[in-house]
C-alpha cells in the first residue's frame, strides 16, 4: 500500500527541497562568477547536509508510519520507539 505524506511533513519537506534549490542557484552564480574555491567547496558542504537533512525527516515519517501502523504498543511505547528511531536515523543516515 503506498505511503502518501501528513501534510504536516510534506509541508516541511517542500519548504527545505525550496531552501535547497535556492542553494543551488546560489552556487551555480558563484561558479559563473568564477568565485573562489573554498567558498563554493563551503557550500557543497551545506548542501549536502541539507539534502542529507531532508532524506533523514522522508526516512523517519516513513519508518514511523510503518510501525505505528502494525503495533498496538501504548503512547509511551511508541515515544520510546520514535526517540531510538531518532537517534538512531540522525546517526546513521
Amino acid at each position: 500500500m503506498p505511503q502518501h505524506l501528513q501534510d504536516e511533513v510534506r509541508t516541511n519537506l517542500f519548504n527545505r527541497l525550496k531552501r535547497i534549490e535556492g542553494q543551488v542557484r546560489g552556487m551555480t552564480r558563484m561558479v559563473a562568477e568564477d568565485q573562489d574555491c573554498e567558498k563554493i567547496l563551503d557550500q557543497f558542504k551545506a548542501l549536502n547536509a541539507a539534502v542529507r537533512n531532508c532524506g533523514k525527516v522522508l526516512v523517519g515519517y516513513y519508518v514511523m508510519q510503518c510501525v505505528e501502523g502494525k503495533t498496538d504498543c501504548d503512547e509511551e511505547t511508541l515515544a520510546c520507539i520514535r526517540q531510538n528511531l531518532s537517534t538512531i536515523i540522525s546517526r546513521y543516515l
